[in-house]
């Protein structure tokens, strides 16, 4: 059972009911079970396989607009890459999401890609430069996410061994003022923003 290596005891979490210890091991089996259609062994595995594959030129493909024959084509991210791009973006949002509801952090959450407007941005770009530097924004927000998912798992521990509510205001550390915006505009106008930003 993967409650046991957080405390828990015949399926139940420690001051935890069951219908609440059921929905939290759920969550530990979305992050550490392998993909239904096998993209990973385990969550945490795909993220760092995004992070470590290094994108190049070679793997952009020219996309022509068919209803259009005088539009000048645009560049897009090689299918097997923002397939997988796409499924590491969802699991990871949906887990970050449970998580940041169940520990109470009040704050607003961590948002990888609102309205995935870089992932679609990776789907069709004006130019391969443009887009090389989408994808290179869209990692330094998976690499935060990534570090969000650790210290929500070191929560979750921190919470059932020692029996305390803990709270942990550096998950929400996002200005609101910041995220309240993001997401609004296009995907070109959202690198832009993240770019203004000293972190990216």
């Amino acid at each position: 059972d993967p409650l046991t290596s957080f405390g828990g005891v015949d399926g139940v979490l420690p001051g935890r009911n069951k219908e609440e210890s059921l929905w939290i091991r759920e969550l530990i089996i979305r992050i550490s079970y392998p993909h239904t259609g096998n993209f990973w062994r385990n969550l945490p595995e795909g993220i760092e396989e995004v992070l470590g594959a290094l994108v190049t030129r070679e793997d952009l493909r020219r996309i022509s607009n068919a209803a259009d024959p005088h539009a000048i084509p645009g560049w897009g991210l090689a299918t097997e890459f923002l397939e997988l791009y796409a499924h590491v973006a969802l699991a990871l949002t949906q887990c970050l999401d449970a998580f940041h509801a169940f520990l109470w952090v009040e704050k607003p959450g961590f948002q990888l890609d609102p309205g995935w407007k870089l992932i679609r941005a990776m789907e069709i770009c004006q130019s391969a430069p443009r887009l090389l530097i989408t994808i290179g924004v869209w990692k330094e927000r998976l690499r935060n996410g990534q570090l969000r998912l650790e210290r929500y798992l070191l929560a979750l521990r921190g919470i059932w061994i020692t029996d305390e509510r803990v709270r942990f205001p550096e998950l929400a550390s996002t200005i609101s003022e910041i995220r309240t915006h993001e997401g609004s505009g296009s995907g070109a106008t959202e690198v832009g923003k993240y770019l203004q930003r000293p972190e990216y």
